[in-house]
């Protein structure tokens, strides 16, 4: 099958799912509107209010679980959330009709797939209540950040080897949507770069891979985008890659962290300060033996879904390491506060016979010290570490080599061996999820 075959194929199969999904948003968009409202009016609740709402979500969630959902069937709503069990990603892919509402009604429901960063492909049911208030806080939140309703949203380097798609969201205002791959004929990705430019997007949304890679193609074609903001989501971002899109673009870069089965999570404001979703989500954080942690104290995201009644996740495991708070924030947004999101646990190093145990987290905190634009740590014996790495455009290559290959090696102690080297795109080892992934095992 030819390449231009396989862009077809790829591109009827998304135009059928976009299709449907703006169908659906168009629909629901009373909804959503009306919604988006109700959130306006919360911001000007008292904290004890806000809570006390919260609160009675998450009473009706845990009594339709326990009398609707097989997985969480005839347990006791009244006996406190952190009696419940934790649900993981192994127990969706192995049992989803468990999780989902004996009395689903289909037609109001939309499925989502994801290939799975931690390497198990997963599917969510999500119910139209849930869509309505994903995209309802949504639009709140861009209202709170000064954009239009109506807005020019584009998602670069986005499905591959896909070309230019255009279309009109309802769910987002009618705002007007464009995405387009990161492959294909040098010709035509230029096109689209070029088309992407004469865009004029008020919003680029997208991994931080995506948008750095969409930053240095302008770049090479001697061209601009100036954005009224940069959102971020999917994979960690950097200090370096912050640093460089809002060069590249003069705007502001926002981080959003959510996950396909519940949606935002949360989302950074212009003090950088992640507020968490709580209208429709609840966050705990848990230790290593999945008791829940006081605020300030470091450990697993644990999100409880306060809306999706298809599919209602309870104490719901992410694998991603953060810190709660309960402070303000000077921004007067509402709402509790995470803190440096680590991105995916993948636990710890045992290296000298056991004598040290380093957390492969400590390990990208050292290497995101560093200009790079990208890096992945490569196990490939017990005690063999192979670092790939590519910097940043006018950062000195061979000083970032020699500076994290010194660090980490202090870091470690010299219990392991570790290579750093330069390399290609093509070098780095992908995750079956498309995103960048930051350590890989083969041991």
């Amino acid at each position: 099958m030819s390449e231009t075959d396989i862009q077809q194929r790829l591109q009827a199969g998304n135009r059928q799912y976009l299709d449907s999904t703006i169908l659906t948003e168009g629909n629901l968009f009373p909804d959503i509107y009306r919604t988006f409202l109700e959130y306006l009016e919360w911001l000007k609740r008292d904290l004890a209010e806000a809570e006390e709402l919260r609160l009675a979500r998450l009473d009706s969630q845990l009594r339709h679980a326990a009398a609707q959902v097989p997985a969480y069937r005839g347990l006791d709503p009244q006996a406190g959330l952190a009696r419940w069990p934790l649900t993981g990603k192994a127990d969706l892919r192995d049992r989803l009709a468990d999780y989902c509402d004996d009395a689903i009604d289909i037609s109001r429901c939309r499925a989502s797939f994801s290939s799975g960063t931690a390497g198990i492909p997963l599917r969510a049911i999500h119910d139209f209540d849930h869509i309505v208030h994903n995209h309802a806080l949504a639009l709140r939140r861009n209202h709170v950040a000064g954009l239009p309703l109506r807005r020019r949203i584009l998602i670069p380097m986005r499905d591959g080897a896909l070309p230019w798609i255009e279309y009109a969201s309802p769910a987002y205002g009618n705002s007007i949507v464009a995405q387009f791959g990161s492959v294909g004929e040098d010709g035509r990705f230029t096109d689209a770069i070029t088309r992407a430019a004469s865009f004029g997007p008020d919003v680029i949304f997208g991994h931080p891979s995506g948008c750095l890679l969409f930053a240095e193609s302008l770049r090479a074609c001697a061209l601009t985008v100036r954005p009224r903001l940069v959102l971020t989501m999917g994979e960690k971002l950097s200090r370096a890659v912050r640093d460089e899109l809002e060069s590249q673009f003069c705007s502001p870069v926002v981080e959003g962290y959510g996950m396909n089965e519940v949606g935002t999570i949360a989302v950074q404001c212009a003090r950088r300060r992640f507020h968490v979703e709580q209208e429709r989500v609840l966050v705990e954080i848990i230790d290593d033996a999945g008791q829940p942690v006081p605020p300030g104290q470091p450990g697993e995201i644990v999100v409880t879904d306060l809306i999706n009644r298809a599919m209602p996740l309870i104490r719901y495991r992410t694998g991603d390491v953060a810190t709660l708070t309960d402070g303000r924030c000077d921004c007067g947004y509402p709402g509790e506060l995470l803190a440096d999101i680590e991105g995916r646990d993948h636990g710890m190093l045992i290296l000298d016979g056991g004598r040290i145990a380093v957390p492969v987290i400590a390990l990208t905190r050292v290497a995101r010290l560093q200009r790079l634009r990208r890096f992945q740590f490569i196990r490939r014996a017990p005690a063999q570490i192979e670092v790939l790495i590519s910097v940043l455009d006018g950062a000195s290559a061979a000083v970032v080599t020699r500076q994290l290959t010194a660090d980490l090696r202090t870091f470690l102690q010299d219990a392991a061996a570790v290579e750093v080297r330069l390399a290609g795109d093509a070098d780095f080892l992908p995750s079956m999820s498309g995103k960048d992934t930051d350590y890989v095992s083969l041991v």
